[in-house]
């Protein structure tokens, strides 16, 4: 009997370790995630702007250059384009991970205020 109740207490124990240790690495984790969204968001920056300085230089028509060697070049410029936006999508991605979704809290709000003014 003395040995369940030893058994039963360390059990117990561990069950609280864990919820203890949580709250120690959620300030840690909430640190890092607020670091990782600001070099998300100014690489998002960088992207949008690169994106746009690229885009202008699509489909440039340069004055004595072959049709054959235009069209490689804007091939090369769409597909730099096209990779940036790819980079820029998945930046997007990862912010959204980061970042909760409040779109659900607002409309519940709402819905609370209407409900209240009723």
């Amino acid at each position: 009997m003395k040995k369940l109740n030893v058994l039963i207490a360390n059990l117990l124990a561990l069950s609280v370790l864990p919820a203890y240790s949580q709250d120690v690495k959620t300030e840690k984790d909430s640190t890092t995630a607020s670091i990782k969204i600001e070099e998300l968001k100014r690489e998002k920056n960088m992207l949008e702007k690169q994106i746009v300085t690229e885009d202008a230089k699509r489909n440039q028509s340069i004055a004595g250059v072959a049709p054959q060697t235009l069209e490689r070049l804007n091939d090369k410029q769409d597909s730099l384009c096209l990779e940036l936006r790819s980079k820029l999508l998945s930046v997007e991605l990862e912010l959204s991970e980061l970042v909760p979704d409040k779109t659900f809290e607002i409309i519940a709000n709402q819905l609370e205020e209407m409900a209240g003014k009723k």
